[in-house]
């Protein structure tokens, strides 16, 4: 028990990940010198909450550094993904042997019916903010409940970023983490977002956005809307990206696909510094889409080329996120996506394995049917198979995934689609063109940049690899002298994208193959 009038510590942890994204893009991570791609909203929305006065804040993403076991916090708080709750539950034995409590919350636990024993001291199901202060109040005075439910859907924390900027470095991170809206109005039966954050679009104040993103941008000027749909409410999406055209700053965030056809949202995303729309497309096939229930997609199924080249005409990059898996899927339908990204000239894509996650739809009728044949959460990351597909085996299904990565993130490929968009599209026209007048600080930065590009292309321990970046590089550079590309000023970006595709697909391939 703590006395009243003690103050307390907090130990915030965000577990280590147990697989890369595609997106983390390490290699461009390491060039440009951050350690994270970006950190998890629940930071800062339980740090925002929490009285100072009362507690000390300590924050250690697993991420980029290492937890402090030495240390007696008066309460360790996590947060889990279905993917790294297992690392949660690691790292929380370990402070019980110490008896130090943990509290658990997010997505997995809040779903997952099934979670029996456990280290945890406490548990909580929904959405925490509106519980956190009950909850603090309760650990003081040595009243801790072992479960806390919120059944509703909270407001969104207006979130003031030089509070939390006392506790997280925003500099270490590629993005700066923000959220305007919270929810999708979509109904996709894979999706376990909609069954945690609800269908119905949540809104912060526009003013309480821009005011943070006043104070962040002092030390990070790219953002990430980590909105489940940042288009999820139109009208409230435009006042947005006109208030963002006046702060100078570069973002990336989700949409669904209607955006392409949406031109008044498209040219004020553009002129607010959107740089990058990550796109569920999932599949190419109508059976696959429909068994998803993905039909804000079947609506535009036969124009996803438009899509595409709509979204790029503004100069705004797309990241397209795949699903290979579902009963219609066969041995064929890899080579279907391949030719997709081939053919749409598509850098950034994500293949994912189909996966029940707990909590949703799919999870339900898998679990029903005796069709779940491994519930290692560590697996739960898109790229193992968890389940019995209906067409092929599940190391059939893996397999196909590790020739999916090999076919579109070599060297050969990438450069190809690299070349073709960047003759087409004048991508991140914002950024370029505040870069006209370059100043001496900008000269260094970007000599720094190169030098550790160089240094960072000699870091492998592979002479074939080493060989192959180098070609890579070399004919990308030569793209300087190509009177079809249009959009020189961004070879180097692609060929800093390139090779973390490149390293990544290897990864996921030898990761991929230990378990097969």
């Amino acid at each position: 028990m703590i006395a009243n009038t003690e103050k307390g510590t907090l130990y915030f942890i965000v577990p280590r990940f147990p697989y890369r994204f595609v997106t983390d893009l390490k290699f461009v991570r390491e060039t440009i010198n951050k350690k994270g791609f970006s950190f998890p909203l629940s930071l800062t929305s339980l740090i925002n909450l929490t009285d100072e006065t009362q507690w000390n804040i300590l924050v250690t993403d697993e991420n980029i550094s290492q937890i402090n076991y030495d240390i007696k916090p008066s309460l360790v708080v996590l947060s889990a993904m279905t993917c790294y709750f297992e690392r949660a539950v690691k790292i929380a034995q370990i402070f019980k042997q110490k008896n130090i409590p943990v509290i658990c919350g997010g997505i997995h636990v809040s779903l997952y019916k099934n979670i029996k024993e456990h280290p945890f001291s406490s548990i909580v199901i929904g959405e925490g903010e509106d519980l956190w202060k009950a909850i603090l109040h309760d650990h003081r005075n040595g009243v801790l409940k072992s479960l806390y439910h919120n059944d509703q859907h909270s407001p969104l924390v207006e979130i003031n970023a030089e509070k939390v900027s006392r506790y997280i470095d925003f500099s270490k991170y590629t993005f700066y983490s923000i959220q305007a809206t919270r929810g999708c109005p979509y109904d996709c039966n894979f999706c376990a977002v909609k069954e945690f954050n609800g269908r119905e679009t949540r809104h912060r104040k526009i003013e309480s956005i821009i005011n943070e993103i006043e104070y962040a941008k002092k030390t990070n000027n790219d953002f990430f809307f980590v909105d489940d749909n940042i288009i999820g409410d139109k009208e409230y999406a435009k006042d947005l990206f006109e208030a963002l055209a006046k702060q100078n700053i570069f973002w990336i965030s989700q949409s669904s696909i209607n955006i392409a056809f949406e031109k008044d949202l498209l040219e004020l995303a553009a002129s607010s510094g959107c740089e990058y729309l990550f796109l569920g497309v999932e599949s190419t096939q109508k059976e696959s889409l429909q068994l998803f229930n993905k039909k804000v997609n079947l609506s535009y199924q036969d124009k996803y080329d438009e899509v595409f080249s709509n979204i790029r005409s503004y100069g705004i990059e797309i990241m397209a996120s795949f699903i290979i898996g579902n009963d219609s899927d066969n041995r064929d339908s890899f080579k279907q996506i391949i030719d997709f990204i081939e053919a749409n000239n598509i850098l950034l894509a994500m293949i994912n394995i189909l996966t029940p996650l707990p909590g949703t739809e799919l999870f339900h009728t898998m679990s029903d049917t005796s069709r779940i044949i491994d519930y290692n959460f560590n697996h739960y990351d898109a790229q193992h198979a968890v389940y019995s597909p209906a067409q092929m085996s599940s190391s059939d299904l893996e397999r196909g995934l590790c020739l999916t990565y090999q076919e579109i993130y070599n060297f050969k490929s990438l450069f190809r689609r690299a070349r073709a968009a960047l003759s087409e599209y004048m991508f991140f026209s914002k950024r370029n063109s505040s870069e006209t007048n370059i100043s001496f600080s900008q000269i260094i930065i970007n000599l720094k940049i190169i030098i550790r590009l160089i240094y960072q292309l000699l870091l492998t321990n592979s002479f074939h690899v080493l060989i192959e970046r180098m070609i890579f590089v070399f004919k990308m550079l030569f793209l300087v002298f190509d009177n079809k590309v249009r959009g020189k000023k961004n070879i180097l970006i692609y060929i800093l994208q390139g090779i973390s595709l490149n390293d990544f697909s290897r990864q996921a391939i030898k990761q991929i193959q230990r378990t097969l």
